[in-house]
């Protein structure tokens, strides 16, 4: 699978591309890092805030480059697609309160879900809401 995900290619801002398979790969080291963070005791080299922005940020990206695929090729990317992201709300919770998207100063007219959770516990969660 990730042999056909390498060969699509997603057009970032500043000139910039990605294969598919790379910005999956970021976005599930990034989710299983700070699920790792959340579930236990603090470290002086946990993730915070902007960390939790980039991964989101790859999120986009993704979700960006969803947008020009055929059916076949989003089938595939949405069945790995759905662990990573299952993955993440299992760590997180609804942000009742805009605390990510104020740190993040992302609008809320996007209304892409991500930014739209909290973790529930660690630096990255404690960042936010300062």
């Amino acid at each position: 699978m990730a042999d056909e995900l390498s060969g699509i290619i997603v057009a970032l801002p500043h000139g910039r591309a990605l294969s598919m398979a790379e910005l999956m790969s970021g976005w599930r080291q990034h989710v299983h890092r700070l699920a790792l963070e959340a579930s236990r005791p603090r470290t002086d080299t946990d993730w915070g805030g902007h960390d939790l922005v980039a991964a989101l940020t790859l999120r986009d990206f993704i979700a960006g480059g969803m947008t020009s695929l055929t059916d076949s090729q989003l089938s595939l990317v949405a069945e790995q697609l759905a662990a990573i992201d299952d993955e993440y709300r299992g760590f997180t919770e609804p942000d009742l309160t805009g605390a990510l998207r104020t740190f993040a100063e992302r609008p809320l007219a996007d209304r892409l879900w991500w930014w739209d959770r909290l973790p529930v516990s660690g630096l990255a969660r404690e960042e936010l809401l300062r």
